[in-house]
């Protein structure tokens, strides 16, 4: 899986600028969050592969293991950054209007599509001759637990765009704004810690309102940074607090929370000096919300008919697995924009 890995850095590597003696303005532009995106969203793919195989002892799958463990929950963080900060963009740029419209434009369409990638789920679960009771479903819908899909990320998303409309809803953007927008987050984190879900639920949602954060002081920040030699001894402090809270992130929730800040502030950092601007990433990170939904019914579909749990086939159901993932991708965004359409749902990207 290694080799996989390999390949995604050299996919990354089309098109890339550096600019180590500049400054990249774009670096919160769609495209490069696009691309950023995109990176991501294929790790994701290999880590939750590796969920339905067993990998072998051999250097290469060792070493994979390896990496998905180093980054751990790391891979969904700058999508919770990005949004957040898109979000305050969003609001900035179109005030009240915007904000009243969240439940109609963001809130009611990721629900919307998430449920309609559920069906899909059920509809494959019932052909492998699973039962599904009513409750199972129902929790399903509201994302609060999966029948084999994805469900956490899109819960956390929902309930993060909710807090901002709830907060945002007759004043403006401003520090005191994302101020409680933070602490409600605190709040919704320790609601799901005392729920009983798993840490992954909730130990990267800081980095939503961390990204609003970045937006106010945004001038500031690139201000700062891309004058004098700023930007290089800022980089190397916050990467060191990653690699030195790293040691440490399995002793608390706490630590944990704090490596996925860092690694997120040292993500953007990187895009800082680092334009990427590879096509098939690009494409993956507008395909994201597909991407993601869907990633998980070709390996168990394929994991029904293929032989391969172990060994070297698996990296043959791997990839068929992936290549039918983006099938099912172009397909499904047909049949989304369609469905929209006929329903006056607008999906916000």
């Amino acid at each position: 899986m290694i080799l996989y890995v390999v390949l995604v850095a050299l996919v990354a590597l089309q098109g890339v600028k550096l600019r180590l003696r500049s400054f990249n303005e774009d670096y919160l532009s769609k495209n490069d969050t696009d691309a950023v995106r995109g990176i991501f969203i294929l790790l994701i793919m290999a880590s939750h592969f590796v969920q339905y195989v067993e990998l072998s002892t051999t250097l290469p799958d060792l070493l994979y293991l390896r990496l998905r463990g180093f980054l751990g929950q790391a891979v969904v963080t700058c999508f919770l950054f990005y949004s957040g900060y898109g979000v305050a963009l969003s609001a900035k740029q179109k005030g009240e209007e915007y904000v009243r419209a969240m439940p109609r434009r963001r809130i009611f369409p990721t629900m919307f599509v998430y449920d309609c990638s559920v069906l899909l789920y059920l509809i494959l679960q019932l052909w492998r001759g699973r039962s599904v009771s009513l409750k199972q479903f129902v929790l399903a819908i509201l994302a609060w637990q999966g029948i084999g899909n994805s469900d956490w990320y899109i819960f956390a998303i929902v309930g993060l765009y909710t807090i901002t409309w709830l907060v945002l809803r007759g004043r403006k953007l401003d520090a005191v704004a994302v101020a409680r927008i933070t602490v409600a987050t605190l709040a919704f984190l320790l609601a799901l810690l005392c729920a009983g879900k798993g840490a992954y639920w909730y130990d990267t949602l800081l980095s939503y309102p961390l990204g609003m954060w970045f937006f106010l002081y945004k001038e500031k920040i690139d201000r700062f940074l891309s004058k004098g030699t700023h930007y290089w001894p800022i980089t190397i402090v916050i990467a060191a607090a990653f690699i030195l809270v790293h040691k440490v992130w399995n002793r608390s929730l706490f630590f944990y929370i704090l490596t996925m800040l860092l690694f997120t502030l040292c993500a953007v950092l990187f895009t800082m000096k680092v334009q990427l601007r590879s096509p098939a990433l690009l494409y993956c990170g507008r395909h994201l919300r597909g991407l993601y939904l869907l990633q998980r019914l070709p390996f168990i579909f394929l994991g029904d008919y293929l032989p391969w749990k172990s060994g070297p086939g698996i990296y043959i159901y791997f990839a068929l697995g992936i290549v039918l993932i983006f099938l099912l991708d172009a397909l499904f965004s047909r049949a989304m924009t369609f469905l929209c359409a006929a329903t006056s749902v607008k999906v916000h990207d």
